[in-house]
């Protein structure tokens, strides 16, 4: 079997790199046959460039095919400052035999490889300067990605991120192609065997045994160029031109039901000539389509990338919402939490489920964009709306025409938590630049190195900061949409903020609130947790942890959070969603529900916290408010281990729950 892979790097971003110097790519294709790889040949590299401009000064590596192992070098570009974009507009085009015996077994792996060379702070000024670094730089791997093409795909066409990180983050927007384009030889001995004569149904199967992929293959092409030209050239007669609609077989000049038919004969050699005959218009066919995909996508990138790119982010969303549980509700849930042990049973299900198991991926997917479904995060989710279209719309990506000067700029504010930096924010950062390229994401830093101090202190510094950062990017209020996603500490800094932000209150769209000590951290079930509390308060004299464990006055109803418990701006919000885990040792999941921790019970402390729960539920219309209870892989351990705060920081740093964070809630991002 011959098939060819194209990917098309159109773009590269810079998400958080921390090294200037040249980066450049690295790509091979291989499949296994037993336990050795065989490689992909690259043949073919194809530039793009658009009349009447200059090259961009910091491409300075030329792209090649290195025949040594097979593999492709992508552009080489100087990279000095955070968040620069380098158009780089190339294809490469692999071409691979696989036996036919295994095909439909067969993976197809893409190896990406990022290369670094150090510039040790040299700043070249003109393009001589940068020939001498190309010609003396030392190219070094830090960082890989391996991409799947699932088994016995014949096709597919599809936005691929090529993403790195954590320590390198950044991203080569790509499109790959793929698709089965014929067979290398086709011999009557090696379709019929030995046989002097041949039947007609056995006629019939070999030509379904060698052109039906190929069929499929060019279908599926056909369809995708057409899609995609409609989108791109908005022409629907000149669509519908590019790839013409074929009627099968093609040997035959008249319609015919069956290969046989077109044939009529019963000598092998004379049926291997007509499949030989068959295949060979088949695959110029399936090659023509394959080159005007990549040439249309290459001529309009920006479009191109933006109609598969959002064809990837639905696949990628129906995905995640197989693992997402909607808990619809009539009322506010009592104070007290329950159903906890239920929703570890539930989540075991699921993780052991032959159904998820076997759930369908992505075409082309990193090997690691999902976990492994015994790891995968489980969802829990509980709205209150009597009206279902509320949940819909933050699930789905609602298609709206972008207007430039009417389309709403969206700004993102992710707060970190105590004593936290904005570089706690920085994966989450990383994967909402990706998913989402219109969206403004801005981390908040006034407050690093000062979260031991007064709450109300820095929910004043953070307002203040947000409005200098509207002010400073010209943002006008009528178009102004407001956002906040914030972790643990931060999350009650973010509603310390609201009522000095009121001048903004019909800009507020989302608050995302990741293990947020609303009712505070005082009433752990874990005593030692209680214990390393209480020497953290004693020893180091933080005034917000003693705001956080109601120990900043003397009465309940006088300390910081009871009085912040009355305050306004929830209601400001079209989504506010909490996010809690059960197994999270320092914020308990009933504070971070807004319900009463189990400890409280028949204790002092109990009335006023249940009156500080209907203060805050009275400020928040309930329409629009949900409560997601996150499941990470549950681990024993963690039960007996008092210094593992895995599942708090799991709200930061596990990647499948924050892809599926962004990708599950689409309407809480986007425009």
């Amino acid at each position: 079997v011959e098939a060819k892979l194209a990917v098309n790097l159109q773009s590269f971003r810079n998400l958080e790199l921390f090294k200037q110097g040249i980066y450049q790519l690295k790509l091979k294709v291989y499949y296994y046959q037993g336990d050795s790889k065989v490689y992909a040949t690259p043949e073919q590299v194809w530039e793009f460039s658009y009349k009447n401009k200059k090259q961009d000064p910091q491409l300075i590596i030329c792209p090649g095919i290195c025949s040594l192992d097979s593999s492709f070098y992508s552009k080489g570009f100087l990279i000095r400052y955070q968040e620069e974009t380098i158009v780089l507009n190339e294809v490469v085009v692999f071409s691979l035999q696989v036996p036919l015996s295994i095909y439909e077994e067969t993976s197809f792996f893409v190896s990406s490889e990022l290369l670094f060379s150090n510039l040790e702070k040299k700043e070249p000024k003109d393009r001589e300067t940068l020939r001498l670094i190309d010609s003396k730089a030392e190219m070094n791997i830090v960082g890989t990605k391996e991409f799947l093409i699932k088994r016995g795909c014949v096709s597919a066409n599809q936005y691929v991120p090529i993403m790195f990180g954590p320590d390198n983050f950044c991203i080569f927007e790509s499109l790959v192609h793929f698709a089965c384009i014929g067979y290398q030889k086709v011999s009557a001995s090696l379709v019929f065997g030995k046989k002097f004569m041949v039947g007609v149904s056995e006629t019939d199967r070999a030509y379904s045994k060698l052109l039906d992929p190929m069929k499929l293959a060019y279908e599926n092409l056909r369809s995708n160029l057409v899609s995609l030209s409609r989108t791109v050239l908005k022409n629907q007669t000149l669509s519908e031109s590019l790839a013409p609609e074929l009627h099968y077989p093609l040997v035959s000049e008249e319609f015919k039901e069956s290969f046989y038919e077109a044939v009529k004969s019963h000598d092998p050699e004379v049926i291997t000539e007509a499949l030989c005959k068959e295949v060979k218009l088949l695959s110029s066919y399936t090659n023509l389509a394959l080159e005007r995909i990549i040439q249309l996508a290459a001529v309009k990138p920006l479009e191109a990338v933006t109609t598969y790119l959002k064809e990837f982010n639905e696949l990628a969303t129906k995905h995640f919402h197989e693992y997402i549980t909607i808990e619809p509700k009539k009322e506010f849930p009592p104070f007290y939490r329950e159903h906890t042990q239920d929703y570890y049973l539930r989540a075991s299900e699921v993780r052991s489920s032959p159904y998820y198991i076997h759930l369908d991926k992505l075409p082309i997917q990193a090997t690691d964009f999902f976990n492994l479904n015994e790891l995968h995060p489980i969802f829990f989710v509980d709205h209150f709306s009597s009206n279902p279209q509320k949940l819909h719309k933050i699930m789905h990506q609602e298609t709206k025409p972008l207007n430039r000067f009417t389309t709403s700029i969206h700004v993102m504010v992710l707060v970190h938590g105590y004593r936290g930096t904005h570089m706690d924010m920085h994966v989450i950062r990383s994967y909402l630049f990706q998913i989402y390229p219109n969206l403004h994401v801005f981390s908040s830093r006034i407050n690093e190195n000062m979260t031991d101090n007064y709450i109300g202190l820095l929910g004043t510094n953070l307002a203040r900061e947000v409005e200098a950062f509207i002010r400073d990017n010209r943002i006008p209020r009528s178009r102004l949409k407001l956002s906040f996603l914030s972790h643990s500490l931060g999350g009650v800094i973010v509603r310390a903020a609201l009522p000095f932000l009121e001048d903004f209150k019909d800009c507020m769209h989302s608050f995302i609130s990741l293990a947020g000590p609303h009712l505070g951290v005082g009433n752990a079930e874990n005593l030692c947790i209680e214990f390393g509390k209480w020497l953290l308060k004693k020893f180091q004299g933080s005034i917000s942890f003693s705001q956080l464990t109601l120990h900043d006055a003397s009465k309940i109803e006088d300390t910081y959070l009871y009085q912040l418990s009355k305050n306004k701006g929830l209601s400001w919000f079209d989504y506010v969603l909490f996010f809690s885990c059960a197994d999270d040792p320092f914020v308990p999941e009933d504070t971070a529900r807004i319900q009463v921790p189990k400890m409280a019970k028949g204790t002092f402390k109990e009335k006023h916290i249940k009156k500080m729960v209907k203060n805050i539920i009275a400020r928040v219309n309930l329409e629009n408010f949900f409560l997601v209870d996150v499941h990470f892989k549950h681990q024993e351990l963690l039960k007996i281990c008092i210094c593992c705060g895995n599942r708090h920081i799991d709200f930061l740093d596990n990647s499948c729950f924050l892809k599926m964070l962004c990708y599950s809630f689409p309407g809480l991002f986007t425009n």
